[in-house]
């Protein structure tokens, strides 16, 4: 199901004072403020000028391309390192993810897809 409104906690500014919402293009027209009958929203949703200049240095000075291909590589390598114990033991678990993201997955075979690692109940 897709939900009508997503809303993102500060984990999208990094910790500091920033949210993000978005949704269907028909919902998200009712905040636009060049109408007259747009709703307000206050609050974390609004211009925070500290996180966004943080974040466009971030952008150009930290998290560069090839540091995030290295942040991914060092999330691939335990990943394969359990999958591969896991296979020399007989053990019924296959690790996915990307980068940091590990999901650990109790199944005979490795998952083809995202509805192979839910419950039974929910395929």
């Amino acid at each position: 199901m897709t939900p009508h409104l997503t809303t993102l906690g500060k984990y999208v500014g990094g910790g500091m004072s920033f949210d993000a919402f978005g949704g269907r293009a028909a919902l998200m027209a009712t905040f636009d403020p060049r109408r007259a009958d747009a709703m307000p929203h206050a609050g974390t949703f609004n211009n925070n000028t500290l996180t966004m200049s943080a974040g466009i240095g971030a952008l150009g000075e930290v998290c560069t391309p090839a540091a995030a291909i290295a942040h991914d590589a060092r999330g691939d390598a335990p990943r394969a390192e359990l999958n591969a114990i896991a296979a020399r033991h007989g053990v019924p678990l296959h690790v996915t993810g990307q980068g940091s993201i590990m999901g650990f997955h109790v199944a005979l075979a490795p998952l083809r897809n995202a509805a192979e690692g839910l419950p039974p109940t929910r395929r």
